[in-house]
């Protein structure tokens, strides 16, 4: 069995960091990442689509900030049960991206879904 790159795209989702640092912009949702999320958040920032939902927010803002201050990425290797009760979020990749080589602009994440 061969992976290909547009067998993950689905999976993929990119946001765009924020100027003060503070808040990160869904830029692209794969449309199994909106389907396990029963919406696409594209063009919200993670406060506008998780602020009635502090845990949540500060989950996603904390991975997003780990991402950023590190060079190489991370992965959440936690087990999470995705908003559609069909889907398990096995681990996640965030991978910083930068236009210039040196601050991080975007952060793009790869997520392992599997059905439940």
């Amino acid at each position: 069995y061969h992976n290909r790159l547009g067998d993950v795209i689905p999976s993929v989702l990119v946001v765009d960091v924020q100027d003060s640092g503070q808040d990160y912009r869904y830029r692209h949702i794969g449309a199994l990442e909106a389907e396990t999320r029963f919406c696409d958040p594209t063009g919200l920032t993670v406060r506008q689509l998780y602020g009635s939902r502090p845990e949540v927010m500060e989950f996603a803002l904390e991975s997003y900030d780990l991402a950023t201050a590190s060079p190489w990425g991370i992965i959440d290797f936690s087990i999470e049960a995705s908003a559609n009760p069909r889907y398990l979020e096995l681990e996640t990749m965030f991978l910083p991206l930068s236009e210039d080589g040196a601050q991080v602009t975007q952060i793009l994440v790869y997520s392992n879904f599997v059905l439940h």
